[in-house]
């Protein structure tokens, strides 16, 4: 076989390893970005220790329900706790 030079595609070919460049540069730098933000929401002060925080899931058909307020109140009477706070999650 006979190899020839010909300057036939080098344009194209030049075209394709610079936008391949481009991208991974992209990558790169989207995945530093990804990593310093996961970084900075895992290390960053929530306001509350977790560990001395209690979470009661009750059903919303509970007749429970009903006596959340003087749970909520009997509990703010407790010289220990310090906040008590109710979050309506779902539906």
């Amino acid at each position: 076989g006979k190899f020839s030079s010909s300057n036939r595609g080098e344009g194209l070919r030049k075209i394709l390893v610079t936008s391949q460049y481009f991208i991974a540069a992209i990558l790169i730098s989207s995945l530093i970005l990804i990593y310093q933000q996961t970084n900075f929401i895992k290390n960053r002060d929530i306001g509350f220790i977790k560990d001395n925080l209690i979470s009661i899931q009750i059903p919303r058909d509970s007749s429970v329900n009903n006596h959340l307020s003087p749970f909520i109140d009997a509990l703010k009477s407790q010289s220990n706790v310090t906040s008590v706070s109710l979050a309506v999650i779902g539906k």
